[in-house]
């Protein structure tokens, strides 16, 4: 099966969680309105925090090798394990001192004990579930990852729903939050059983000298990049929850969430480019004609929802939503140029110069900071999403500037021509069996 028509199965599973991600966002904003989507968000950005900060970049490393097979499979399980091991203890002293220094817990800013408690379980199922997605990739098994973590949407879609009905009007924050960890943590159970029960990287070859250290010297680089662009993409929330507060921070969180829902497929095209590339299984050709088609479909539905926005938002989510619509508009030009970067940064860090995503993330990271202060206390959420596009859009051509000088490329083939269009239709026909 080639590269195109394994990254177009894998979108078919892709497309379906997008769809119940979506649903399960409608529902959750529904059920707990402005402030309760602002607390959940906030749940969601603290552990994610926790989880980069804590992981060192490790299961960059991971991928890296497993694509390139000079690690055992016994090696990585110990380091899969001992690190999530250290990761879960220093999250629990982060927590015991931020409560007794705040009144509250970190994950879950809550005073009450199954907060703290539940935070801490929702922390252990994303450490697992990062690590977990760094083997099924870097063994090609992304087919398998993805119908994991969809049947796990369609759960939390269907207990969502089961609440919905039993609860009619609003029900608790944190009976949502509850559930959502709940789900979460079963998939990343089922994710290590499922991993070992195929048996998947048997073939993996033994240690090879000096490996070892070049995986934590390469994860350490991916560790410093994926830090600072979660810090990018994650720092207005801090902020405006600071200044303006939680139902306005729930406003611009629901317009991050679907403008992030764009770069589902440039991060499905970025687990298929990485350990290809790293393996040399994928030509320059075939990564540039991916570029092109990935920006062309995010321009195409980008468009169509901006046009819609205005009607879509409040009846999809509620009138107490509509302050959304502004901030999204403003964000998908920046979201645009992020997906493009997404693959770009692929690229760079399946070469293994994650160096170049590092500095790139640097520059986004300093214009956001300095622009989230000036407009989010005067703007809110508008400036916060205005405040985000320009820093995507400088961090994009910083890494396309240094993708043109490696490969020889040109700034403005940025969408699809006519050959990529004539690629793409014969892949959709070879996927529906047609001849």
């Amino acid at each position: 099966m080639g590269l195109l028509q394994q990254v177009t199965i894998n979108t078919i599973y892709r497309v379906l969680f997008l769809v119940f991600q979506l649903l399960n966002t409608i529902l959750i904003s529904r059920l707990i309105g402005p402030a309760g989507f602002g607390i959940y968000s906030l749940v969601i950005v603290n552990a994610n925090l926790l989880l980069v900060f804590s992981s060192l970049g490790i299961p960059a490393g991971i991928l890296y090798h497993a694509s390139a097979k000079d690690l055992s499979l016994s090696e990585m399980g110990k380091i899969i394990w001992l690190s999530t091991l250290l990761q879960l203890v220093l999250v629990m002293l982060i927590e015991f001192f931020h409560r007794i220094t705040t009144g509250s817990y970190w994950i879950w800013p809550s005073p009450d004990p199954w907060a703290g408690l539940f935070g801490m379980v929702f922390f252990l199922s994303i450490v697992i579930t990062e690590k977990y997605y760094a083997l099924y990739n870097g063994f090609h098994r992304f087919p398998l990852y993805n119908l994991v973590v969809l049947i796990f949407s369609i759960t939390l879609f269907l207990v969502l729903l089961f609440l919905s009905g039993s609860e009619p009007g609003r029900s608790t924050v944190g009976t949502v939050i509850m559930t959502f960890i709940g789900v979460q943590l079963i998939q990343s159970v089922f994710l290590v059983v499922f991993f070992r029960w195929k048996k998947i990287g048997r073939l993996t070859i033994a240690d090879t000298e000096g490996v070892r250290k070049k995986f934590f010297t390469y994860s350490f680089y991916a560790f410093l990049a994926n830090a600072v662009f979660f810090l990018v993409t994650r720092v207005d929330f801090w902020i405006l929850n600071y200044f303006k507060g939680e139902t306005q921070l729930g406003i611009y969180a629901l317009s991050s969430r679907i403008g992030q829902m764009f770069l589902v497929f440039p991060a499905l095209f970025a687990g298929v480019v990485l350990p290809s590339i790293t393996a040399k299984k994928i030509s320059a050709e075939s990564l540039q004609s991916m570029f092109r088609i990935l920006n062309s479909l995010n321009l195409l539905f980008m468009s169509i929802l901006s046009l819609f926005a205005s009607w879509l938002i409040p009846f999809m989510f509620g009138g107490e939503f509509s302050g959304s619509v502004i901030p999204l508009i403003l964000l998908l030009p920046g979201i645009f140029f992020l997906s493009s970067q997404t693959l770009l940064a692929a690229y760079f860090a399946g070469i293994g110069k994650p160096s170049t995503n590092l500095y790139s993330t640097l520059i986004s990271l300093a214009i956001v900071l300095i622009m989230d202060f000036i407009l989010i206390p005067v703007y809110g959420a508008i400036g916060a999403a205005t405040a985000s596009t320009i820093a995507y859009a400088a961090g994009c051509l910083y890494t396309y500037s240094m993708y043109i000088g490696k490969e020889n490329y040109t700034w403005t083939r940025l969408l699809m021509n006519s050959g990529d269009r004539a690629d793409l239709n014969r892949l959709i026909r070879q996927v529906l069996g047609e001849k």
